[in-house]
């Protein structure tokens, strides 16, 4: 499986070391989507993240998933599902990795068990009066 890097001379990790590099967020103009970017260290297997936005008052206003990642620096807009209020929002990002267990009677079947997290990052933006208008 190829995987594609931004420096080449970089070195893949294996899970237990793959790390966020940084997780960046800024408002579009009219407020209502956010530019997410999440930067990973190279690693050896395809990682998992998930995002969560929430506002001031620790509402989920917007999510997204990534599954089994081929690039270690991810862009996304995330549309916020409720209309958007000044204040100061909150992007979480969780990177992880599934574990899988054989399926008892069966020959290749796995099924997975709950995610192993390696690593969190949290980052804010501030959506103002004036973006809103």
């Amino acid at each position: 499986m190829d995987f594609f890097f931004n420096d080449p001379n970089a070195k893949p990790l294996p899970p237990e070391d793959v790390r966020i590099q940084n997780l960046t967020a800024e408002p579009k103009a009219n407020g209502s989507q956010i530019h997410v970017v999440l930067d990973i260290l190279p690693f050896q297997e395809r990682p998992n993240a998930e995002i969560i936005v929430t506002n001031e008052d620790g509402r989920e206003v917007a999510t997204a998933n990534i599954i089994e990642s081929m690039f270690n620096k991810v862009e996304m807009n995330l549309h916020l599902r409720v209309k958007p209020t000044a204040g100061t929002y909150t992007v979480s990002a969780k990177l992880f990795y599934l574990k899988f267990e054989k399926v008892p009677g069966t020959e290749n079947q796995l099924r997975p068990l709950e995610p192993v997290y390696v690593d969190e990052k949290t980052t804010t933006f501030t959506l103002t009066d004036k973006m809103l208008e």
